[in-house]
């Protein structure tokens, strides 16, 4: 489905300067192919990313979700929120000592199970080409490479968060080298994190352990086998920017008992969550939707990339290899902290026994 409103302010912060500059559009863009695919480019920059934060609007900062409700109800202009929005990331950087040059991208993407509102901060840089005379020419162009934050909000997600607490419909991503800047601009939106994406991973994958230990008492293939469906499909999943589904899963890993897998990871996350002591009725909502009742997670890429392999290096040494040898060509000592390694690359022997 097509973007249904696009517009793009320019921001700019000189570190020697108190106050940051906000130049706004009077009207959004109409929108053609060009504009469609730029959104697209950006789209798919937010979903590659690693780099993400999980949340909702926080109740001590309610002027930026104040703001986007409105827009959404109509009390006033998508180009007027934009604007709103584009003064309190202006007004954050304000006697900083940030350095920022760029445009505040402003999109609404019209989907068919859920619109979803993005903004992001897309930069710019200098470029060459040839012309068709031969002649050398400069221009300035968008730096994809260099986009900083990227930020969706899931819009029926927020609307019912009115009536109902939802401790997830807001995702933070985030650009390489940009951690204090992206503190400015979460401060100013008022975001707060609800999800720790790497405890739940964590959490999941020592569930995978618990389930394909059964599995191995009988097949240790198929124990393995297992595990690669089940680390394949997640790094799929992250890589599409989508959650781990665990009936979809389940049913990729068992199509004769589909229900299984799904199954058993609802008995052991139930197990793993006990009751707060005492939580406000706000907290208490939000639980009682959050712990073993839920069918998907946010699966965090890193967690997932240490699974499948163990890797490490220090000034002197480089080690990787993969999680599946490990006590079998790769030993582990715990007790002396060393490695026993066996069946080694012909490469490495030949290096090491050059004369033979």
């Amino acid at each position: 489905m097509p973007i249904v409103n696009f517009i793009t302010h320019h921001i700019s912060k000189d570190s020697s300067k108190p106050a940051a500059i906000l130049d706004t559009m009077s009207d959004a863009v109409e929108i053609d192919d060009t504009y469609q695919q730029l959104f697209n480019k950006i789209k798919q920059i937010f979903i590659q990313r690693s780099g993400k934060r999980y949340g909702r609007f926080s109740d001590e900062n309610l002027q930026a979700k104040g703001l986007t409700i409105n827009w959404l109800e109509e009390k006033h202009t998508f180009v007027s929120w934009s604007k709103k929005i584009g003064q309190l990331l202006s007004e954050k950087l304000d006697n900083t000592e940030h350095e920022v040059d760029g445009y505040l991208l402003f999109a609404q993407d019209q989907l068919a199970d859920s619109d979803k509102i993005y903004i992001a901060h897309v930069q710019e840089k200098i470029d060459f080409s040839i012309s068709p005379e031969g002649n050398l020419q400069q221009s300035t162009v968008i730096d994809f490479s260099n986009t900083g934050f990227v930020l969706c909000v899931e819009q029926q997600e927020l609307l019912a968060s009115k009536v109902e607490a939802s401790s997830e419909y807001f995702t933070f991503s985030y650009g390489r080298g940009d951690k204090p800047l992206q503190n400015v601009f979460i401060e100013a939106l008022g975001f707060t994190d609800t999800v720790d994406t790497e405890q739940e991973t964590q959490e999941f994958l020592s569930i995978v352990d618990e389930y394909t230990e059964q599995i191995a008492k009988i097949n240790e293939e198929k124990a393995q086998e297992t595990k690669n469906i089940v680390i394949d499909y997640c790094m799929q999943q992250d890589k599409n920017g989508e959650a781990v589904a665990f009936k979809e899963l389940s049913h990729q890993l068992d199509e004769a008992a589909p229900e299984k897998f799904e199954a058993f990871v609802a008995e052991k996350r139930a197990e793993n969550r006990q009751a707060p002591a005492y939580a406000s009725d706000e907290d208490e909502q939000i639980v009682q939707k959050s712990p073993a009742e839920k069918t998907e997670f946010i699966a965090d890429r890193k967690s997932l990339k240490n699974y499948v392999r163990y890797s490490g290096r220090n000034q002197d040494l480089t080690i990787s290899f993969s999680a599946a040898v490990l006590g079998q060509d790769v030993q582990f000592d715990p007790a002396s902290n060393t490695l026993l390694l066996k069946n080694l690359p012909s490469r490495l022997l030949s290096q090491l026994k050059p004369n033979q």
